[in-house]
């Protein structure tokens, strides 16, 4: 839902040009396969693990999640085009992928969401951290690369810190007293 939040914002401003759509299983297959593969390992490594054992060893478990949600933005640093917003944007992704294991213990909306994400940007035409994949949307953006992500992909866009934080901020106010 974010990123098509996102999508319709910088289509509405001006920012994003759909030019034609292809959907075909050439398209929509190889990649649903490599990000459920990505989310998967990638939510057990830095979620079930990482911040398991961070929140099992810290006293202050948003510290944990901060930690954590470092790691998980500094495996991204080597990505092509990353820049200091992209690398904002992904430890506040952290922090979405982490808030609800922080109330809940459960690694599998971490997965889901992190699978959806990376998904819905592909499908929709952007790069996935800075790396392209066979979109369904075919679509050039215009204006600035902090509005738009530019080659990064939208998670490199202030606009995409805007959601993530209002979703990381909703998730802990909706769980924050279930632990």
């Amino acid at each position: 839902g974010l990123i098509v939040l996102g999508f319709g914002g910088l289509w509405i401003g001006g920012f994003v040009h759909p030019q034609s759509l292809s959907f075909s299983a050439e398209t929509v297959i190889p990649s649903l396969v490599v990000f459920v593969f990505v989310a998967v390992n990638e939510e057990f490594l830095f979620r079930a693990y990482v911040l398991r054992n961070l929140l099992d060893t810290m006293k202050n478990r948003y510290i944990a999640l901060c930690v954590s949600s470092v790691v998980f933005a500094a495996l991204h640093l080597l990505n092509p085009d990353m820049k200091p917003i992209a690398f904002a944007n992904l430890v506040v992704a952290g922090l979405l992928l982490g808030i609800y294991f922080v109330h809940k213990r459960s690694v599998w909306q971490a997965v889901g969401m992190h699978f959806a994400w990376n998904y819905a940007q592909c499908l929709l035409g952007f790069n996935v951290s800075g790396l392209s994949c066979p979109s369904v949307v075919q679509q050039t953006t215009t204006g600035s690369e902090l509005v738009t992500g530019g080659a990064f992909g939208f998670e490199g866009s202030v606009l995409a810190l805007v959601l993530q934080s209002g979703a990381v901020i909703w998730i802990h106010l909706r769980y924050r007293n279930t632990h």
